[in-house]
């Protein structure tokens, strides 16, 4: 009845999602965000849009960003693994962090159950 604010993140800035879940007229409304999460300004950003559009309130966080290098492991140069693990594993890390404090406000605080 009353709808959830969604705030959606990617690299590559589109707000196709946004604009196709608010135009359904459905109760709430989607944000779509520029960020490459894979980095710490990035994060930032995303913490930032979080602030401003859901009022550094989380009720909800998925993490499911991701991506891959489809060649054999020993094709696979060290730094392309680098920049897989800083989306797959780091950002899931570092958007979560980011993200706590945001998440306990809506818990009611850090310890509520």
């Amino acid at each position: 009845q009353n709808g959830a604010t969604v705030l959606t993140c990617s690299r590559k800035m589109t707000s196709a999602l946004g604009d196709e879940v608010n135009a359904r007229g459905l109760p709430g409304r989607c944000v779509s965000v520029q960020a490459d999460i894979s980095t710490p300004e990035g994060v930032e950003a995303l913490r930032a849009a979080a602030e401003e559009h859901l009022g550094g309130r989380v009720n909800v966080l998925v993490n499911s960003s991701g991506t891959n290098f489809a060649a054999e492991l020993s094709q696979h140069p060290p730094e392309v693994f680098d920049k897989v693990f800083a989306l797959n594993v780091r950002a899931v890390f570092a958007v979560t962090q980011a993200l706590l404090p945001f998440l306990e406000a809506s818990a009611g605080g850090e310890g509520s159950p």
